[in-house]
């Protein structure tokens, strides 16, 4: 083979050879910054998955806690209410006991103004008139009769007067006069009954009162202290998931922001790796195109084409007289003819 024709294949393959190797570094680099870009966007999911998991874990304790405090705060306040339901109940005993006992008095004092009702015509004529007949005929009256005229006739005798006209005039208006006497006597009685029948009653009434008003301010403390000790829980709660909330956010927007970078340096590696791989193309299409450059030149100087070129007619001489395997080179396709 001659030196010119040597030259010119070792150019070309040593051209293509470094273009190969320039492309096969630009693709091994390209892959290798994948495997980083990869095992960083890999990297800042596990970070996210941990700090999640972490916040969850986290607000679930939070929430335990606020409960447990909630729930030690309700249970200590009705403790105290059923110390206090505990110190009152041998005075509610009593106090039932002692209710029993009044109920005689209550219900002589409602006979009783049922009886004045009666007596004054409340009731009804009939009420009355039977009220009245029931005063003349008792037991009470018959006897003051009996005493009164018996006295009175007992003194008409004594003075000389028991036929005269003043001694049947006084038996006469006697029993009217004492039956009247009986009547206010009567009323005035049931009057007293009545009164003591109303402040029985109101004295059961006050104690009731008093009663329900101590249990029921016991009740309303109570459920004070429940609801401060829930609104509590559920300002903590609601602190609690804001909290996490917020964490959260701010881990998503973590992980956005690593997969933009992702995203932006795929599209940097892969425009970076298309730009070394056409500037390998480039390099070996110029190697190519320079040998076959060289070939063209080698024909042009094997067979005198140059001469009819006045300014390169000159160079034919160089291969005047030298046969064709002198240049390594043959007529023909251009790459059968290249002599290794």
């Amino acid at each position: 083979m001659s030196v010119i024709a040597a030259a010119v294949i070792t150019s070309a393959a040593t051209g293509i050879y470094a273009a190969n190797k320039q492309a096969k570094a630009a693709k091994n680099a390209a892959n290798q910054q994948n495997i980083t870009n990869n095992l960083s966007l890999e990297e800042s999911q596990r970070q996210f998955d941990a700090t999640m998991a972490f916040n969850k874990e986290q607000a679930a304790a939070s929430l335990a806690l606020q409960r447990s405090i909630a729930n030690m705060q309700i249970g200590e306040s009705r403790r105290q209410f059923n110390m206090v339901r505990a110190t009152l109940a041998p005075f509610i005993s009593a106090g039932n006991e002692a209710l029993g006992q009044l109920k005689p008095y209550q219900q002589a004092g409602q006979d009783a103004l049922q009886g004045q009702r009666a007596l004054i015509g409340l009731n009804g004529a009939d009420a009355q008139q039977q009220a009245i007949a029931g005063l003349s005929n008792s037991p009470e009256m018959l006897a003051y009769i009996q005493q009164g005229e018996n006295a009175m006739l007992q003194n008409a005798a004594a003075t000389g007067g028991l036929r005269g006209g003043n001694t049947q005039a006084a038996m006469a208006q006697f029993r009217p006069s004492l039956l009247a006497g009986m009547i206010n006597q009567q009323y005035e009685r049931l009057g007293g009954l009545t009164s003591l029948g109303a402040n029985t009653t109101s004295m059961v009434y006050q104690t009731g009162a008093s009663a329900a008003a101590g249990q029921a301010n016991a009740g309303m403390q109570v459920a004070a202290q429940v609801g401060n000790a829930l609104g509590n829980y559920a300002q903590g709660a609601g602190a609690t998931y804001a909290g996490l909330m917020g964490a959260g956010n701010a881990a998503y927007g973590n992980l956005g922001n690593a997969t933009s970078n992702y995203y932006a340096n795929q599209g940097s590696i892969n425009a970076g790796n298309a730009l070394a791989q056409g500037a390998a193309s480039a390099q070996m299409a110029n190697a190519v195109g320079g040998a076959f450059g060289s070939y063209a030149m080698l024909q042009a100087l094997k067979g005198g084409g140059l001469n009819s070129n006045p300014n390169t007619a000159g160079l034919a001489s160089l291969g005047a007289g030298m046969p064709a395997a002198n240049y390594g080179l043959s007529t023909g396709n251009a790459f059968n003819t290249v002599k290794f």
